[in-house]
């Protein structure tokens, strides 16, 4: 496939996202540069707030920890900002890659009628309102647990403040939250379709050594990338909560159940819906040199008091269909290497390790107690 359209000029998965189309359309900004207006805004509030309640402003935010605080605050949250706009941008960008490989048949316009044709396409899907209602509905469900937990007994102005606090810094990281998970979504269903609607053939020795669907692997690692974010802030906030309550609250005992089962969903399902194909793909192979090689084979044997010669160069094709099954089989069918597996198994475990210890200690400092 050829016709190589620009990132920009080929299709948008934000604009049915009120927030996406400001920073990313009207704004310009790029993941780094928005980024970095949330952590500006995050040092603006925090500034505010310190001026108005001091030393409160740790407890007011729901942390007990100084340091967790900040690395949620300063850390945590312009980088899930920014993963936001990568994941919007991402997501283009790897429909385009699968546009523009070898190993994909199929005409620019069938596949550009399917991606971003004017009803019923990819394009269509990805920038659905209801997707942006539906996280506008959880956030403020979210908020309005929030803004009120661990508050009893507060005066009406710190309550304030907390609500005025969630509002501005929680919501916005929820809402890119949602809105990278309905992306994800849109994204495993889009690369479900194209490997059915469009044939497939890998090329084995291909040089990104992922059988010339490199595109999903480069959308897979940075995936990993955006899930290391989610984990850190998840296990962060899982063991403020344990060393502060000796157990996992129910809420964050959520929260962790969700970021390991999402987490292996959105890392696992896009380039399962290649390694379906290229599978498929390797198995019809394999029949094909099976069959040549069982209808050679009978046909040697059954001509063992032949010419020497023909019956050497009969025998001598029989081992190279050996050979080529053999090789065939060693073929890949998954479209990332074990670098990335690595990288992600160390990615998804790796936020988890000290809420772990912290619950092994937990458990072990209750049943010492009870003796």
């Amino acid at each position: 496939m050829s016709d190589r359209p620009r990132r920009s000029s080929y299709f948008k998965t934000y604009l049915g996202d009120p927030l996406g189309v400001l920073v990313i359309d009207r704004l310009g900004l790029s993941p780094l540069q928005f980024g970095l207006m949330a952590l500006g805004g995050a040092l603006v509030v925090d500034a505010i707030s310190f001026a108005l309640v001091g030393g409160e402003v740790i407890a007011l935010s729901g942390w007990t920890e100084t340091w967790a605080y900040v690395v949620y605050l300063y850390v945590i949250f312009p980088l899930i900002t920014g993963a936001y706009v990568w994941v919007s941008l991402a997501s283009a960008d790897l429909f385009l890659g699968l546009r523009q490989s070898e190993a994909l048949i199929a005409s620019n316009e069938e596949y550009d009628r399917f991606t971003r044709g004017p009803h019923n396409s990819l394009q269509a899907l990805y920038n659905c309102p209801g997707w942006a209602m539906a996280s506008l509905v959880i956030v403020v469900l979210m908020a309005g647990y929030y803004a009120f937990i661990y508050t009893a007994g507060w005066p009406r102005t710190l309550l304030l403040l907390r609500a005025v606090k969630v509002l501005v810094l929680y919501m916005p990281g929820w809402y890119a939250i949602c809105q990278i998970v309905a992306r994800e979504i849109v994204t495993i269903w889009g690369l479900r379709q194209v490997f059915r609607r469009f044939k497939v053939d890998p090329h084995p020795l291909h040089s990104d050594r992922c059988g010339g669907l490199r595109a999903i692997n480069n959308y897979a690692v940075g995936f990993a990338y955006v899930i290391a974010v989610a984990g850190v802030g998840v296990g962060l906030m899982a063991w403020v909560t344990l060393r502060r309550e000796g157990a996992l609250s129910p809420d964050t005992a959520v929260w962790v159940a969700a970021y390991v089962v999402l987490a292996s969903l959105c890392f696992f399902l896009p380039p399962w819906t290649a390694h379906r194909a290229m599978a498929e793909v390797k198995h019809k192979l394999l029949s094909d040199i099976s069959g040549q090689f069982q209808r050679d084979y009978a046909e040697a044997r059954a001509r063992l008091a032949d010419d020497p010669v023909a019956l050497r160069e009969r025998v001598d094709k029989v081992h190279d269909l050996r050979a080529l099954y053999e090789l065939t089989d060693a073929f890949p069918v998954w479209p990332f290497d074990t670098a990335t597996l690595r990288r992600f198994a160390v990615t998804l475990s790796a936020p988890l390790v000290p809420v772990m210890v912290e619950l092994a200690i937990s458990i072990v400092s209750s049943a010492l107690r009870s003796r």
